[in-house]
């Protein structure tokens, strides 16, 4: 059985701790599908609305954007269900071909100016799409513009489509990269090369990109050399990773690395390195990583590094812990116990968000019939008012 056929059933749990497991770990790790995203959208209908907080709907993000996901999400923005704010945050990820398809039902949804900018991609060629990829560049490197950033990966992706970046071509992003590394930093173009790598499964690039981890200053870069290396996701990548997890600079993205390919080989390299791993914040980040593996083995591990002590600064252990043993089914004698302690954990969280938004509201000028800045999902007047 896949990690995918284990963990997807429990996104329909009532249980929030292995609901949040299921879907964090799918999402992370890139391998959530249409059915992902059905199950996620039955979950989020079983949950009171909650417009300011979505638990559910942040972690499809990395699911691909299909036809039928559009129609489904064109659906529930006619009915108007409370969450509105939340459907249109994945309209981002529609692609450029079903932007055109559905212009018209997704006018009254998308601002025209930036539909049509997104559309006009559409008309160009390749050559116009360069520049439009190089007038994007030059102004990210004036001054980063998240919304900015990602359209420009809606030109690289328009530029994959018109065949540029084929097999026969990866020596193309290839060079891009390589031209990169005697800089003291990766430009725009380098980050956007890196990015196509992930997008293409560019595997003779496995070497190279390892080595980027090394950035650990290059925030956007490091972003993308992870998310690059995730979606190559083969053994080679793991043996590269390796080498990163024993330093404290490059431990971060080295674990978050071998803890979202699912493959065999990832759980062997995880406990032999958690076995040798002296420092504790780098072993605390790696029990997590074997968690999330579904790891039986590092279960009885796990359970004694706890008693002994962990970075709970870092994170909680217990969550994913219980969640692995739920999902294994095994019955661990703590598993109450563990379960109890996260409830409270999680009810104490939710007082404290709560909090901030009762201050929040308390310096910002809310209607009494607004939906309450707590994210309670009620009227404003009825609840923090």
């Amino acid at each position: 059985m896949t990690f995918l056929e284990k963990v997807e059933p429990y996104i329909l749990s009532d249980n929030e701790l292995l609901r949040s497991f299921a879907l964090s770990n799918i999402n992370k790790s890139y391998l959530g599908t249409e059915k992902t995203f059905f199950l996620a959208l039955e979950a989020m209908d079983k949950l009171p609305i909650t417009p300011m907080v979505n638990k559910i709907i942040p972690y499809t993000s990395k699911i691909p954007f299909t036809e039928t996901m559009l129609q489904e999400v064109l659906l529930r923005l006619e009915k108007d269900d409370g969450n509105k704010i939340w459907y249109l945050s994945m309209l981002d990820r529609c692609d450029t071909d079903l932007l055109f398809k559905y212009k018209d039902q997704l006018s009254p949804y998308i601002n025209k100016e930036a539909l049509d900018h997104y559309l006009s991609l559409l008309s160009m060629n390749s050559e116009q799409l360069f520049l439009e990829a190089a007038t994007i560049m030059n102004q990210l490197e004036d001054e980063f513009n998240n919304p900015l950033f990602h359209f420009g990966k809606r030109v690289f992706k328009e530029l994959i489509k018109h065949g540029v970046y084929s097999s026969e071509n990866f020596w193309d992003i290839e060079a891009g990269i390589k031209s990169e590394l005697e800089n003291d930093y990766f430009s725009f173009n380098g980050i956007y090369n890196v990015f196509l790598a992930g997008e293409q499964k560019v595997e003779s690039l496995v070497p190279t990109l390892s080595t980027l981890l090394d950035r650990v200053e290059e925030d956007f870069l490091l972003q993308e050399v992870e998310t690059a290396l995730i979606k190559i996701g083969n053994e080679e990548v793991l043996k590269e990773v390796e080498k990163h997890l024993q330093l404290v600079d490059t431990a971060y993205s080295a674990v978050e690395i071998l803890a979202n390919i699912k493959l065999p080989l990832a759980e062997e390299i995880l406990l032999r390195q958690y076995k040798i791993t002296k420092d504790k914040s780098i072993k605390t980040m790696i029990a997590e990583a074997l968690l999330t593996q579904l790891s039986t083995k590092a279960i009885p591990q796990i359970v004694a590094f706890i008693e002994e002590g962990y970075n709970k600064g870092l994170l909680n252990l217990e969550e994913p812990l219980y969640a692995c043993c739920i999902i294994n089914k095994v019955d661990h004698p703590m598993l109450n116990q563990w379960e109890q302690r996260l409830i409270k954990e999680k009810e104490n969280q939710e007082e404290r968000s709560k909090e901030i938004h009762r201050r929040l509201a308390s310096n910002t000028k809310v209607g009494r019939n607004d939906p309450c800045t707590c994210g309670s999902g009620k009227k404003f007047k009825k609840c923090c008012g």
